[in-house]
């Protein structure tokens, strides 16, 4: 009888625990520890949660380190702080945030089973790798995304601006791998390695990870692309308004070490000192002399293409980032992925025209005809065969002001021919590619002075109305973002925008992107296909890009004191 008895029990304990892990619970486990979310909309959400150690004191400018584990559990309710960031963008002479900002945000279905793991997208957020975060007041709120389509969304923070990006030699002698900068890409990785360890605890498949992100959030998804430290972390890849091509945003490690050291020698440390003088001293500053000086050209010595409106970039230091991504993908050079999702918005260049007399002074304010030259002259160094090419393309007497001029050669510079190269160049390697154009005007009050600008999908990507009232969906609103949904989330659930079965259902059928069927989607209401998306401007700049050599820091140097002395 006891032996019968205690085989009866075992049996029941044995189908309790099995009971008990189909089940879902707000308390889950992770390496570090247990954590307890909270229920909303019928979405289970775990708000910041450590994915690693924070980035202070010795800490900083090193590559990211796991998180301290904790005992008991964890209350996973609110957001973790957001990197420090928009020090003299949106805030003269101050900022936001903290360094102990690297936290992660889990939304869930409550009615998942841990026995059937589910798809998981993990977002990248944009923002010029100078601001934003995982939850950016609400916008990225995954629990619409989680509940309507039965995925688990991931977002989390990374470091921005100089204690993400400052790249020198001494960082990269001091560390065993050579790594110097991309420390907030670098946390990128290391949060998704974690979703790799942890995320089956709460009910995702870590072989079934897309990431997506936007701006430099798909500057980022190209990085990882080709990075071999990110090798197998991920499937899919959606980028939306980025580049991989561009030398603004992936620079040479000799032009990031010349800008990185006259920054450092105008926040108080000297750049030439010994190394672990300097060390000392940066990692001994207070985070306001961190965060910089006004960044103007008072600044002495080398500085970036986009100074001052976006100085910081990703470096391509020979370990995480060994060329251009672009340069890689054409290689062959890249990890596997499945179906890669890329395009951009009709009105990109909106946003940044207002900001050209700030990066180039010889631009005016308002915009005059030959602008666009003075710009060219800064980026191509005073070519007047790129000029005479690109004046041709864009010639006056086609637009009502140089301003729409501008703004037009704007988005095709720097966004659609290079998502379109990149798209094609991916394409012959094998993935399937899908390219696409953002072309909905909804009624929203800055639509009529701003256009489909850039970011502007973001609220239809994630069914979010952010903010509450000022963007207020109406029926064809959510029209749009249920497109969204639906190409974005087969993505995720089947790496193909158009289902399980390559043929959409309620939605048009998306075309894979080649050089054999240049058909891309208009992401509108209704959604059209289009076929050679602005090839005859695309040509050009494929000339443009033919002729121009690689830019080098000396030449940049002189090119900064002609501008000085103009």
């Amino acid at each position: 009888m006891g032996l019968l008895r205690l085989t009866l029990l075992c049996t029941l304990l044995a189908s309790a625990v099995a009971i008990a892990a189909a089940q879902n619970s707000l308390i889950v486990s992770t390496e570090y520890g247990l954590v307890e979310g909270h229920t909303k909309n019928d979405v289970d959400i775990w708000l910041g949660m450590p994915y690693a150690h924070p980035p202070t004191g010795q800490y900083r400018f090193q590559p990211p380190q796991p998180a301290d584990g904790w005992s008991g559990v964890r209350q996973a309710l609110l957001a973790g702080n957001i990197c420090p960031q928009l020090h003299g963008t949106l805030i003269k002479d101050g900022w936001l945030g903290d360094e102990d900002c690297l936290y992660l945000n889990v939304y869930a279905p409550s009615n998942r089973s841990l026995s059937d793991p589910l798809p998981v997208f993990v977002w990248l957020y944009g923002g010029g790798w100078e601001m934003g975060d995982g939850i950016e007041f609400g916008l990225y709120d995954g629990k619409n995304l989680a509940n309507k389509h039965n995925v688990i969304v991931v977002t989390f923070n990374y470091r921005l601006g100089s204690l993400g990006f400052l790249a020198l030699p001494a960082f990269a002698n001091e560390n065993p791998h050579g790594l110097s900068g991309n420390y907030g890409l670098l946390d990128q990785v290391f949060a998704l390695q974690w979703v790799q360890t942890n995320i089956r605890n709460f009910g995702g498949d870590p072989t079934k990870v897309t990431i997506g992100g936007e701006s430099a959030g798909a500057f980022s998804g190209c990085i990882h692309l080709v990075s071999p430290m990110s090798k197998g972390l991920f499937r899919n890849v959606i980028m939306e308004s980025g580049t991989c091509s561009s030398v603004i945003f992936f620079q040479g490690q000799a032009e990031s070490y010349a800008w990185s050291e006259g920054f450092v020698n105008a926040i108080g440390c000297n750049a030439n000192a010994p190394e672990q003088q300097l060390l000392q001293c940066l990692r001994g500053l207070d985070l306001n002399s961190v965060m910089g000086p006004s960044l103007n050209y008072s600044i002495p010595g080398y500085k970036p293409l986009m100074f001052p409106a976006m100085p910081w970039g990703s470096t391509i230091d020979g370990v995480f980032l060994t060329q251009r991504p672009i340069d890689a993908i054409a290689r062959g050079e890249f990890n596997p992925v499945e179906g890669v999702i890329m395009g951009t918005n009709h009105d990109e260049g909106t946003i940044f025209v207002p900001r050209l007399s700030k990066v180039v002074p010889a631009v005016h304010t308002p915009l005059q005809w030959g602008d666009m030259n003075a710009l060219l002259n800064h980026f191509f160094g005073n070519n007047q065969t790129i000029n005479a090419m690109v004046d041709a393309a864009y010639p006056d007497a086609n637009y009502d002001n140089a301003t729409d001029q501008l703004e037009v050669m704007l988005r095709d510079f720097f966004f659609v021919c290079p998502s379109s190269r990149a798209m094609l160049t991916l394409a012959e390697h094998g993935p399937k590619t899908y390219l696409y154009q953002f072309n909905y005007r909804s009624d929203w009050i800055e639509v009529p002075f701003m256009g489909v600008y850039h970011s502007a999908e973001l609220e239809y990507v994630f069914d979010n109305q952010w903010p509450p009232i000022i963007h207020t969906f109406n029926a064809r609103d959510q029209a749009m973002a249920d497109a969204f949904g639906y190409y974005w989330m087969n993505l995720v659930k089947y790496s193909n925008p158009n289902g399980p079965t390559g043929q959409a259902q309620g939605q048009l059928t998306w075309p894979s992107y080649s050089a054999n069927n240049m058909s891309s989607i208009s992401l509108d209401q209704p959604t059209t296909l289009v076929t050679n998306l602005y090839e005859d401007k695309c040509r050009v700049w494929d000339e443009v890009v033919q002729y121009v050599p690689p830019v080098k820091v000396q030449q940049m140097k002189e090119h900064f004191v002609e501008i000085a002395l103009a």
